[in-house]
């Protein structure tokens, strides 16, 4: 079962940083990070010092010098509770020893170093009901383990399901999977077993949007596009959109003109009469034969220590659980899957769980939210490069391979007109997600297509940094090889 994409959002992705306000410039830049703004009263949290990158003056890795720093945690009064020494040289220091918040309330965790003073404001809530889902069965599939042990501990339970066994499945199971991306097993046999499970009656939750890699695999795909207004099905749900990191994806599903289409509840999405289902979708649920599929854009496993996030999680759980209304069941759609797989299954071996898979990172805020999954195009097809409105310019591209592996090349598109090019822009290059080296940048040629050669080694992450404030880009491709 593939698990590295979400240790990954675990260790690095899901952190929330001070902010610009509160960071600390000089050569001994560092921000202040903590890995969740709402906690549960008594979880154990260890704030950290991350090196700035790229470093205010965007020439690459900041430079960081030895500085003695103190990590405080304060009270809503201002009154210290703890404090703790960093001898900080620079990468990741996180508080040699965890905190918790002993009480409901407001708090603050406080850096003080000689090049200045940075807060990160937290609150703590009271842990949740151990009995709030029910009693229900669950079968996990790229799930991660805390998140597994957390709906355990409140009354779900919970089955890991793997791609090289799926014989935990069942017919009136529900099917969480939060990384469709499998690693380490046959993914046509996998998904035979998936889909003939759902096909008799279970029901599929989807955390995490299809990358490009896997696709085939599934009877929908439908494109993503930046969440704009209000998306009407996550607000729906009875305790949902009560944390601050709002959804930043949607999903565009204005051609599905063919297909009946869903919310969550089972109600029926009324088509437009010139398209297929406009507005802002960020959940929706699909008839597949006897049984249903929910994919939803909110990243709620990569929030996973904010106790709001593992809320809502439950909700949607539940709401996916929730007596649909009667609807007819779509033999025709599982029938034209099975036919797909059993392409697929005759079809030579292909890596497609080390596909690309491109992250798009808003700039520093005071809250950060987490990366969230934006659609590989093809050919540079307009239709399909995903775009970055003017108030994202400076944000950055990363790639997760999930992995190290050899990488010799880089690929991106930035499309045909040069208007949609970022004007300037970074590269750089990881082994562990933390750690980066800089690459050239040079510029993209006529056509907006960049193949840039990668320094020999083992890589897991690439990152591409805008800087070009207030200027909309298009990323087509980016893709390793």
């Amino acid at each position: 079962m593939r698990t590295s994409l979400y240790l990954y959002t675990a260790v690095v992705g899901l952190w929330l940083a001070g902010g610009v306000v509160g960071r600390v410039n000089g050569p001994g830049g560092f921000m202040l990070e903590v890995p969740a703004q709402d906690l549960s009263v008594g979880q154990q949290f260890q704030p950290r010092l991350v090196a700035t990158f790229p470093n205010p003056s965007g020439t690459g890795d900041a430079t960081v010098l030895p500085e003695a720093v103190t990590l405080a945690l304060l009270d809503a009064n201002g009154h210290a509770l703890d404090t703790q020494e960093i001898d900080y040289r620079g990468g990741v220091a996180p508080v040699p020893s965890p905190w918790s918040l002993p009480r409901s309330g407001a708090y603050r965790v406080r850096a003080s170093a000689s090049s200045g003073t940075q807060t990160v404001s937290v609150n703590a809530l009271p842990e949740p009901a151990r009995d709030l889902g029910g009693v229900t069965a669950l079968a996990s599939w790229g799930v991660p383990a805390g998140a597994a042990d957390y709906l355990r501990q409140h009354g779900f339970v919970v089955t890991e399901v793997s791609a090289d066994d799926t014989s935990a499945l069942s017919a009136d199971a529900l099917i969480v999977v939060g990384d469709p991306r499998l690693d380490g097993g046959d993914l046509a046999a996998a998904y035979t077993a998936l889909w003939h499970a759902v096909d008799q009656g279970a029901r599929l939750l989807v955390l995490e949007p299809p990358p490009p890699g896997v696709r085939a695999f599934w009877p929908i795909q439908a494109p993503l596009r930046p969440a704009t207004g209000v998306c009407d099905d996550w607000d729906s749900l009875p305790a949902a959109g009560s944390w601050a990191p709002a959804p930043q994806l949607a999903f565009d599903l204005s051609s599905k003109g063919t297909l009946d289409i869903y919310h969550s509840d089972g109600t029926y999405m009324p088509r437009a009469k010139s398209a297929g289902y406009p507005g802002c979708h960020t959940l929706f649920s699909i008839r597949y034969g006897a049984g249903w599929v929910t994919l939803s854009t909110v990243p709620l496993l990569q929030h996973f220590q904010d106790v709001r996030a593992r809320l809502d999680l439950m909700t949607l759980i539940k709401d996916s659980l929730r007596r649909k209304h009667r609807q007819p069941a779509s033999p025709g759609l599982a029938w034209v899957m099975r036919q797909r797989l059993e392409t697929l299954a005759k079809a030579p071996p292909k890596p497609w769980a080390t596909a690309a898979a491109v992250w798009y990172l808003p700039p520093p805020a005071p809250v950060a939210p987490a990366a969230v999954l934006a659609p590989e195009a093809s050919d540079g097809d307009p239709q399909t490069c995903w775009s970055a409105p003017p108030a994202a310019a400076g944000g950055a591209l990363r790639l997760d391979l999930g992995a190290p592996r050899q990488v010799h090349a880089l690929d991106l598109d930035f499309g045909a007109a040069s208007a949609d090019w970022p004007a300037r822009f970074q590269l750089a290059a990881s082994s562990d997600g933390v750690h980066w080296t800089p690459l050239a940048a040079p510029a993209p040629s006529a056509n907006g297509v960049l193949e840039l050669t990668v320094p020999a080694g083992a890589w897991r992450d690439f990152q591409l940094t805008v800087a070009s404030p207030g200027r909309a880009w298009r990323a087509c491709e980016f893709s390793a090889r």
